[in-house]
């Protein structure tokens, strides 16, 4: 063979080595995450947005199962494999996870990839991040939500000022829209220094506790009486980290899991509090759910 054809198959295997890697890089540049996998899920290649996207470096995802290992379902990894090689692709939202444990919602659209002859050998997937798109119009729905609760209580505020039947149906409102099991008032006594449980709403199947919380001595709450006193709000998503003793057990009693509380100020004077309560599960209190508490008793007490 002439050393001008070798010239030439060189220069071939040049020109295909400068295409593939202004292939590579412009894949490496694109905000989707894009991978090939072989039909086992095998990771053949990923971009750097897929690495970013998920956490794994390509050796790493293999180790630990391939890509079935980024889908939160197993059974959807199958589905979107199966529904693939049937109809050729597929496009849909998948809920995945992160390397991190964090949760993502993803919009996935998957292709069959032929050898020369035909036959399929693997699957190329797009993946775009959808999860702070969801994120900003569940917080937008949430937002309205809690507006609407505001103005409805307020109007009621107008209509009937410090009745019972005002702060009944308030504490119901509150109640349902916040999807909680106890809403409740409590009064403070000065003079007997004391805590009386004087409005009560509970969802379905939670046990009433009203009848037992009257004439509570601050004494039995201390910390709790000190904190909300100073004006300051209670809020815990798991009682057992609360620092004293005496409030745990005295909130482990009302199989309270979860609780925010918050003073109720008269004149500038500490009167009692209003709290929710979660008995089934451990809840986060997001900083909204806080701010929307202390406005909703400010309204309360006029």
């Amino acid at each position: 063979m002439s050393g001008k054809h070798f010239g030439s198959i060189e220069n071939e295997l040049r020109l295909a080595g400068e295409q593939l890697n202004r292939l590579t890089r412009a894949i490496n540049s694109c905000s989707d995450a894009i991978r090939i996998t072989d039909i086992q899920g095998t990771l053949l290649y990923q971009n750097s947005a897929f690495t970013n996207m998920f956490g794994y470096p390509s050796e790493e995802l293999n180790r630990s199962g391939g890509i079935r290992v980024v889908y939160d379902d197993p059974d959807m990894y199958s589905y979107v494999l199966r529904t693939t090689l049937e109809r050729q692709n597929w496009q849909g939202k998948v809920k995945m996870r992160h390397r991190d444990g964090r949760f993502l919602m993803i919009d996935i659209r998957t292709n069959i990839v032929h050898d020369e002859t035909g036959n399929i050998i693997g699957l190329v997937g797009v993946h775009h991040d959808i999860t702070p798109i969801l994120e900003a119009e569940a917080a937008l729905e949430k937002r309205l939500v809690y507006e609407s609760m505001l103005s409805q209580i307020s109007m009621l505020a107008v209509s009937q000022p410090w009745q019972e039947s005002f702060l009944i149906q308030s504490l119901a409102i509150m109640g349902e829209i916040m999807d909680v099991s106890r809403v409740y008032l409590f009064r403070y006594d000065p003079d007997r220094k004391s805590y009386i449980n004087t409005y009560e709403w509970l969802a379905n199947g939670i046990t009433p506790q009203k009848n037992h919380l009257q004439d509570i001595p601050i004494n039995k709450l201390k910390w709790f009486h000190h904190t909300l006193e100073n004006n300051l709000t209670i809020a815990y998503c798991d009682i057992d980290l609360i620092p004293q003793s005496n409030e745990k057990e005295f909130l482990r009693s009302q199989n309270i899991s979860s609780l925010l509380v918050v003073p109720l100020n008269v004149n500038g004077k500490y009167s009692g509090f209003i709290g929710f309560d979660e008995c089934n599960f451990h809840r986060d209190w997001p900083e909204e759910d806080i701010r929307l508490l202390e406005t909703l008793a400010q309204i309360l007490v006029g």
